[in-house]
């Protein structure tokens, strides 16, 4: 008899082990913990993509500081995590800059634990997670590594300027900070082209990568990591950057532009055409506007136009409101048309990084193409085509 009571009880807690186990395979949604040491109070805000769409989401702790997320239930899911308060912000006269956020890989049908460090955000860690997330985790420390000492020149180049002293120097060690995660990243997915974190890693610098390169390195992956959704989303946007590199004929389109006039691209037949695809939120999409003000200047009667091509995100309301402030503040006057679902020019043009600047000649061919922000051979390419013989 007591060994009966001693089986049902063994038997019991050998059910409820499995159930609890069992349980993040069942749901219809993906459960995110985040634990803190001590409890905080703090807002939590995650940032993830789902179904092409950016996503936020704001948590509040317990009483005991722990944060419970229930996200899209996905085999796997990059997350964004950002702590709202003063240690992770830096305010300063010309605004303020949010400190970089930590990124890691959920996998479903496991715990997914996060310890969180709340004055740091940084310096949090995976504390459970699946075999991918964990393998992910190896280049995520590596890389809050390298955003911690990222973060470190950005404070002192803000005291500096509050001292009113020189900063000169400074883009030398955040570009050598930029290139060694970058070779660590390489290095990493080098060596797991069979794992899914491999992929995930490589889909966070393919874009910086020659078409041909990147479809490459995207073919060496096992097979089965190609099938994943992630994969499919990437092959898609590498065989549209091929369809639209050097040598192919622009793909067919017609758009309603801000004026509310409509632009066919048989408008390109005829003159060279730049089209530039930018955002207002890009750095360096903006930088380049005063290059481009000049060239326009320079080649407008002489056969050359530019297109620009606006990717934004958010409310449309919004997209229309960051766009024409944009425009206005960098003095743009060639034609303008923003990306949308109806239009998809981005995906149309496998658009992956910005700026991307695409040169056209008369008959529609594409004889040039820079992303990222490469784009110093443009004004020289113009000027074989263009200046004065």
């Amino acid at each position: 008899m007591i060994f009966m009571k001693n089986l049902r009880s063994i038997l019991s807690a050998v059910s409820l082990i499995l159930s609890a186990s069992s349980i993040y395979a069942q749901q219809d949604s993906m459960l995110l913990t985040l634990n803190t040491q001590p409890a905080s109070k703090d807002p939590v805000m995650l940032m993830y993509t789902d179904e092409g769409e950016s996503k936020t989401l704001n948590l509040t702790a317990d009483a005991q500081g722990t944060y419970r997320a229930k996200l899209p239930k996905k085999e796997y899911l990059l997350v964004s995590v950002m702590v709202q308060n003063d240690k992770n912000l830096l305010i300063s006269s010309s605004g303020f800059t949010p400190k970089p956020m930590p990124v890691f890989l959920l996998q479903a049908g496991h715990q997914n634990q996060i310890q969180l460090v709340t004055e740091d955000h940084l310096a949090s860690f995976l504390k459970e997670g699946g075999p991918e997330s964990r393998l992910y985790e190896q280049i995520g420390k590596k890389e809050r590594a390298s955003m911690q000492k990222s973060w470190a020149l950005i404070l002192r180049r803000d005291s500096l300027e509050k001292a009113k002293q020189p900063t000169t120097g400074w883009d030398s060690p955040q570009k050598a900070l930029r290139e060694d995660i970058s070779n660590q990243k390489k290095a990493f997915v080098k060596q797991h082209k069979d794992h899914f974190a491999g992929l995930e890693v490589f889909a966070s610098y393919y874009m910086g990568l020659p078409i041909d390169s990147a479809l490459q390195e995207f073919n060496s992956f096992n097979k089965q990591v190609q099938n994943t959704s992630l994969g499919k989303t990437l092959q898609q946007k590498l065989n549209a950057g091929e369809s639209t590199s050097l040598g192919q004929v622009i793909p067919a389109f017609k758009v309603q532009m801000k004026d509310g006039a409509w632009f066919d691209s048989e408008a390109l037949q005829g003159k060279y055409w730049l089209i530039d695809f930018w955002g207002s939120w890009c750095v360096p999409c903006r930088k380049s506007h005063p290059e481009l003000l000049a060239l326009y200047k320079t080649y407008q009667d002489k056969g050359f136009d530019i297109l620009g091509i606006a990717f934004e995100s958010g409310k449309l309301e919004n997209q229309l409101k960051q766009w024409d402030l944009a425009i206005q503040e960098d003095g743009i006057t060639w034609p303008q048309v923003l990306n949308s679902p109806e239009n998809q020019l981005v995906k149309k043009f496998g658009v992956t990084s910005f700026p991307t600047k695409i040169l056209v000649d008369p008959q529609g061919k594409i004889i040039y193409r820079s992303s990222g922000g490469n784009a110093e051979h443009l004004a020289t390419k113009l000027n074989e085509l263009l200046g004065e013989k």
